[in-house]
């Protein structure tokens, strides 16, 4: 009987103890939000300000990068269903502009040629890891659920060809890559 005593006092202490522990490490995680957001936006400003690209296999990297976070919040944050259907909406766009920009530097579409969708592309993937930063610690918010329903059609905006200008970078590729096969027949 005492050993059956002393092993729920122990569980208990465990309980307590892992409690503790899992509470002071959601404080320290959420005090931390701020400061990565932060983060983010200085990142994100002085990419936009320098007007630097990255490199061809670091975007792929990045992409990928965000194509594996995409399924890691699927499988790992229960959102209700609309919000589901428009991350796996946002999951297949990222999937195409990847595509897309891998399609034409296989195709050998030249550098000045790429410049734009390489920076549309580096646009729409650090506005998507800035959506991955709005959720990560929030993940059951209402008010973080809410600003994704907004924000994730406006990012699909940026990669489907709606928009004109989105249009246009896409035409121009696939101009150059038939000029590309045109010329080498």
């Amino acid at each position: 009987m005492q050993s059956l005593s002393l092993g729920l006092e122990e569980d208990v202490f465990s309980y307590i103890h892992v409690n503790d522990f899992v509470h002071n490490f959601h404080n320290n995680t959420c005090s931390l939000k701020q400061e990565i957001n932060q983060f983010y936006f200085t990142l994100s400003d002085c990419l936009k300000q320098s007007g630097s690209t990255t490199e061809r296999d670091e975007l792929i990297v990045l992409m990928d990068s965000l194509l594996e976070n995409l399924v890691d919040l699927l499988t790992r944050l229960i959102f209700n269903k609309y919000l589901e259907e428009q991350i796996q909406d946002l999951e297949d766009n990222l999937k195409f502009l990847k595509n897309f920009f891998g399609f034409a530097n296989f195709r050998g579409v030249e550098e000045r040629q790429l410049e734009d969708v390489l920076t549309h592309t580096e646009a729409v993937a650090i506005n998507a890891a800035g959506l991955f930063c709005l959720c990560w610690f929030d993940k059951k918010d209402k008010e973080v659920r809410n600003e994704l329903k907004l924000k994730i059609p406006e990012l699909l905006d940026k990669i489907k060809p709606i928009d004109p200008q989105v249009c246009k970078i896409y035409i121009q590729v696939l101009t150059a890559s038939s000029y590309l096969d045109h010329h080498k027949n």
